[in-house]
């Protein structure tokens, strides 16, 4: 599969999730959060055998198996669990949290987009798009922390920013919780 047709495949799943009420920015904010993990995993396997960045019980595989509720609260759970933690890893997770509020589109995402491949060896191979090759493997692919680049910071600023335009995290009363942030 080529990068045109990853891109097709990922964005064919916004459709589904937009109407599910995701914005763009949810949806590439989760979708991001979902291959960092999946990344992370993969990088610990053959051929990379590189130390965990995720602790096992906030990892990739702790999804894979569950549904519904189970699946949404222990999603949910990762990324509190990884937004406390230290060092860039806490930063790039802080305030995460789960947007798509139906488990059987989350459970898609997951296994039927994300899952199926191998992201971090496709990353690592170099880009193939019409720019032509890369020759820089993927940031986890390189085995640095993952933020070296100062990349995950300003996704970080960036979904901060967006939640405070788009009324989160800034005095805005949340219907679907009833609370007051």
């Amino acid at each position: 599969m080529d990068t045109s047709q990853i891109g097709k495949r990922a964005w064919s799943y916004a459709g589904v999730l937009m109407s599910a009420g995701l914005s763009n920015v949810e949806y590439v904010e989760q979708l991001t959060m979902l291959l960092f993990l999946k990344m992370a995993d993969q990088l610990t396997e053959a051929p990379y055998h590189r130390e965990p960045v995720v602790p096992a019980e906030l990892g990739w595989k702790t999804l894979l198996k569950l549904d519904g509720p189970a699946l949404e609260a222990q999603y949910q759970k990762v990324l509190d669990g990884l937004g406390v933690r230290p060092g860039m890893l806490g930063v790039i997770f802080k305030d995460a949290r789960n947007d798509i509020r139906n488990p059987a589109l989350l459970k898609q995402l997951i296994v039927n987009l994300i899952d199926k491949d191998d992201w971090a060896s496709r990353r690592a191979r170099g880009n193939t798009s019409r720019r032509g090759p890369s020759s820089r493997p993927s940031v986890l692919a390189r085995g640095h922390e993952p933020d070296r680049y100062g990349l995950a910071a300003a996704a970080g600023r960036a979904r901060n920013r967006d939640r405070r335009r788009f009324g989160h995290g800034s005095g805005a009363v949340h219907e679907d919780r009833g609370t007051l942030e």
